[in-house]
This record gives C-alpha cells, sequence and structure tokens, in this order.
C-alpha cells in the first residue's frame, strides 16, 4: 500500500520558509524555525501554538537536548546558538556566539554533554556545563582536499553521534565533496 498524506493540523505563524522541524525527546512538543527569525513551539498531539520565540536571524537548525527534554537548541544565520528551556509557567532564551557562519548543523551525543556544531567549514564541539554554559572544547579541521575536488568547498553537510556499538561516542561528519569522516 502506498504512503499517504494526510493533514492533522497546521499553523501559519511562520512568514517564510521553514528550514527544521524537531520533536522534543518525549514527542510533547513540535519545534519548527525558519528563515523569518522565529521558532514557534507546537503542541505535537493537537498543534496547538505554545510558544513563538523571535530571532534576530533565520533559524537554519534545531536539535532537543536528549536528557533535558524541554530544552531546545537552535543554530542561527549569524553564528549564534539559541537555548530555549521550557519550563511549567515561563520560556527562557539563552543567546551566544558560536560561530563566524550560519550553524546549520546540530548535533548531541547520547549524554546530552556533547554538542557538535557546524556552520559551512567550521566545525566545533562544545561540553555542556549548565543551560547558561557551554564550554568549547574543540575546533575539528575539515579533511584535505581531494585531487578531484581540490577546488570545491569543504563544507560540513551533515553531523551525528554514535551511540552504540564499538564507536559509540565517536562524532560521524559528512562533507560536500569529500564523504563521510
Amino acid at each position: 500500500m502506498p504512503l499517504q498524506y494526510f493533514e492533522k493540523w497546521a499553523h501559519t505563524c511562520h512568514t517564510d520558509s521553514i528550514d527544521c522541524v524537531a520533536f522534543s525527546v518525549d514527542g510533547v512538543f513540535l519545534a519548527s524555525g525558519s528563515m523569518d527569525g522565529t521558532v514557534v513551539i507546537c503542541n505535537a498531539a493537537c498543534g496547538t501554538v505554545l510558544h513563538i520565540i523571535h530571532c534576530r536571524s533565520g533559524v537554519l537548525a534545531l536539535k532537543w537536548a536528549p536528557i533535558r527534554l524541554h530544552e531546545v537548541w537552535c543554530g542561527l544565520g549569524d553564528g549564534r546558538l539559541l537555548c530555549i528551556i521550557i519550563g511549567k509557567t515561563k520560556i527562557q532564551t539563552l543567546c551566544f556566539r558560536a560561530h563566524k557562519y550560519p550553524i546549520e548543523h546540530l548535533a548531541f551525543d547520547r549524554s546530552g554533554l556533547k554538542l557538535a556544531t557546524g556552520a559551512q567549514q567550521e566545525l566545533k564541539v562544545w561540553r555542556y556545563l549548565a543551560p547558561d554554559r557551554l564550554r568549547h572544547v574543540n575546533d575539528l579541521s575539515p579533511p584535505g582536499a581531494a585531487s578531484l575536488t581540490a577546488q570545491e568547498p569543504t563544507l560540513v553537510t551533515s553531523l551525528h553521534w554514535l551511540h552504540s556499538g564499538d564507536d559509540a561516542g565517536c562524532l560521524l561528519m559528512t562533507y560536500l565533496y569529500q564523504g563521510i569522516r
């Protein structure tokens, strides 16, 4: 049987393209990020808009913290990282400059204590200390250019932490024209 599309619910809060969506770890919330600089947090079951957060730059990436159920991190077009913490009665936002370029990729390790961020050719790893504090752990250099692609840019295209097997805890990254590393 072919897959069929049906609309469960919709919201029209964004005024530009929606570039990222992510469910909270417990499935309670759905966050969407847009080039209009908004993050919309909805009740995932019924679609009720719960919060709209306005940023100064487009929202390119979203990732919920794996062990802090109601904490979502956003990669912004101006190189800043935004943390949104959803409490019972209020939300808290924290923001800081992390890259020179737009942050397009985010990945938490299984523990939720390491966050990898990718922004064009920049790849950084951060250690979570508290909601308002990350410590920069490492800058990872892009791979050397292959002979066939020496003139092409080496850009981060995805990030994933491995969660099981012999390589659990390793960061897997892909690069435009360079493959998987």
